[in-house]
């Protein structure tokens, strides 16, 4: 007789319990910490176990290691009554993706976590000098270091003898709202998804006094924390004006008169320097 094997069968072991890790935040700012917790607490169908049916694993040996970006400290080494184990995450000094390990037998999961850096902010005059009632650019470089974007706002109150000019002249790669109307004295900015990078937003001003305008700005985030402040100045300056007068209106041949140049500035707030005369004469002088 001839007998042939039956086909081979397979089983599927459906839920078993699984080892999770995470970060409690998972995004935090840069030298802030954040809860690392190591759990047995449920299945691979996301099914919470209750710990009473945990008792093999309970005091089981862990590891929290391998941390990027950040130290790991406070460690718990074993596993817990409540089925979790537990450490602390501490993000270093620069912005980026961090991760830490969490081991147990040969089972190893990583959390990863969001380590995030303020924004920087660089502002510059197109111009150092204008004349009253003249214009040049003023612009706002922003950088978002970070992997993500994240939010981040300014406002620049400008000094009272600055306002922004007409026509604005904005450019905006920031995205975001820009608000910067003509006549005012601000400028301002918001965007709640700032992108990666170097970006870039452009208005023009308008000096209406003349003085030494120093303006500063500060850039802020509510995800990564408040940034630097960035300061520019930019003089606005009248032109001075000239006058001459003769001595006497008709003088004979050979004959000499004074001849009385006069120099004026009608700036209140600055003194005018390198200031240079040129009188050219008439032929028959």
């Amino acid at each position: 007789m001839k007998f042939s094997a039956p086909p081979p069968t397979t089983a599927t072991f459906s839920p078993f319990i699984v080892l999770t890790h995470a970060a409690s935040p998972n995004k935090i700012r840069i030298n802030q910490s954040t809860t690392l917790t190591a759990s047995f607490i449920q299945d691979n169908l996301g099914t919470a176990i209750a710990a009473s049916n945990l008792d093999v694993l309970l005091g089981l040996p862990i590891t929290f290691n391998n941390a990027v970006d950040g130290s790991v400290t406070g460690a718990q080494t074993t596993i817990q009554p409540a089925g979790t184990a537990a450490a602390t995450f501490n993000a270093g000094t620069v912005a980026g993706g961090g991760k830490a390990d969490a081991v147990v037998d040969q089972a190893t999961v990583t959390a990863n976590i969001i380590v995030l850096e303020p924004p920087s902010i660089t502002k510059l005059f197109g111009a150092a000098t204008i004349p009253v009632n003249g214009a040049t650019s003023l612009s706002f470089s922003i950088v978002n270091p970070n992997v993500v974007t994240i939010n981040s706002s300014f406002t620049d109150t400008l000094p009272s003898g600055l306002v922004v000019a007409t026509p604005n002249g904005l450019t905006n790669t920031c995205g975001g709202t820009v608000t910067a109307t003509a006549g005012s004295s601000s400028v301002s900015f918001s965007n709640a998804a700032l992108p990666l990078g170097t970006c870039t937003i452009t208005v023009n001003v308008k000096g209406t006094v003349d003085g030494v305008e120093n303006n500063s700005v500060t850039i802020d985030s509510t995800d990564a924390g408040t940034g630097n402040t960035s300061s520019a100045s930019l003089t606005v300056i009248n032109p001075p004006t000239i006058s001459n007068a003769f001595g006497a209106a008709t003088i004979p041949l050979n004959g000499t008169t004074s001849l009385t140049l006069t120099l004026s500035s009608t700036n209140a707030n600055l003194t005018l320097m390198g200031l240079r005369l040129l009188t050219p004469c008439p032929p028959d002088w």
